[in-house]
């Protein structure tokens, strides 16, 4: 890495658009919702739009698929006169914040399709079609049809109950499960629950990482840092600074994998 001479650097943006070290752990999570959800011009418009509440007549396309994200559950109702993405998460108010870490939440333990309804784990399995379920998909020539929308899947499967303890078909159905055959890709969080805390930490700090380059070069950056952050390369190293760049992309698809596989957030530096 080269040597950057240290000089006193302008602030062209509000640090609070990138110094994430002041949120509090417990809204970390919620708070990668919220400044992703600003990347996104999509979003904003749709959800800070006076006629966002028509989202809920829309029962095709993206618009559903942002209806059924745990973003719109977070957000309070939000006033005429203000907007929902107003500002970064650490201008908020800090009784909104509340509302939407909690919220947040509940949605991230609930039912993406039904959101009223608790997460249960006889839920996750059980005979016959979900009545949340379009079955009127399903023809002689399925044997097994995924819904993108809910999440849900039909399969057509044979048990030989006969000649097999329980134990031998649990482990039958464990071993496809775990298959390349199993799961199918792209659907779901295997480990939603299992993310550490500072996972939602890195994710900040990559969006960090490109906002600062969206709007400083390179020798501007390193004078801004706080002096207590740990790890200060991958902010100076140009090829660090990228690799994080197109980390950053991926974690806005990741979060709102509704948004088409080319959207570029909006403060992605070309340089």
């Amino acid at each position: 890495m080269r040597k950057l001479a240290i000089q006193k650097t302008e602030e062209k943006v509000d640090r609070q658009e990138w110094d994430f070290s002041l949120v509090p752990p417990e809204e970390e999570r919620a708070c990668c919702f919220y400044e992703y959800a600003r990347e996104s011009t999509y979003i904003v418009d749709t959800l800070d739009d006076p006629g966002s509440s028509d989202i809920w007549k829309h029962t095709r396309g993206r618009k559903r698929l942002l209806r059924n994200s745990p973003l719109f559950y977070a957000l309070p109702q939000r006033l005429p006169e203000k907007k929902h993405f107003d500002g970064p998460w650490i201008s908020k108010d800090a009784k909104w914040r509340a509302w939407f870490c909690k919220h947040l939440s509940e949605s991230w333990e609930g039912l993406s399709y039904m959101r009223s309804v608790e997460k249960s784990p006889d839920l996750a399995f059980h005979p016959g079609i979900s009545i949340h379920f379009p079955w009127q998909r399903w023809t002689e020539r399925h044997i097994r049809l995924l819904d993108n929308e809910t999440g849900m899947e039909l399969l057509l499967v044979t048990i030989d109950w006969r000649n097999f303890e329980d134990s031998e078909i649990i482990g039958q159905f464990t071993t496809w499960l775990k298959s390349k055959e199993g799961r199918p890709s792209g659907v779901g969080l295997r480990d939603k629950k299992g993310k550490r805390p500072e996972i939602w930490q890195k994710k900040l700090e990559r969006l960090a990482i490109m906002r600062l380059r969206h709007y400083y070069s390179l020798s501007e950056i390193f004078p801004l840092l706080p002096a207590k952050w740990q790890n200060l390369t991958k902010f100076v190293d140009e090829r660090e600074i990228r690799r994080e760049r197109k980390a950053a992309r991926l974690t806005l698809l990741e979060l709102f994998p509704f948004l088409p596989k080319d959207t570029l957030p909006i403060n992605w530096s070309l340089a």
